[in-house]
């Protein structure tokens, strides 16, 4: 599935973890706004990190050295926040054949 998503500068520089909204490294600070688009590729839990234990796993486009070899983990445990973690919920697509 095809979304808009908000990148900041520390989003650029993403080498692992679940990124949420109130990392204090990597949150988004402009909620209802997109930037970038990315294809969330599937979804997954990890419950070692307590902050947020479900994610959805995204591929962006910027090539296997960004990121965790070209994907990033995005927290899905968002529904307090209108568009999701990064305004991921604001723009989804989904191609029907």
């Amino acid at each position: 599935m095809s979304v808009a998503f908000y990148i900041n500068d520390c989003i650029k520089q993403y080498a692992g973890g679940i990124i949420t909204d109130t990392h204090n490294e990597c949150g988004c600070t402009k909620p209802k706004s997109t930037n970038h688009a990315v294809t969330i590729v599937g979804f997954g839990q990890d419950p070692s990190n307590l902050a947020c234990k479900k994610f959805w796993l995204i591929k962006n486009s910027w090539g296997a050295d960004w990121g965790e070899d070209g994907f990033m983990r995005i927290c899905r445990e968002d529904d307090e926040t209108e568009f999701g973690t990064c305004s991921i919920r604001s723009e989804a697509i989904l191609p029907i054949p």
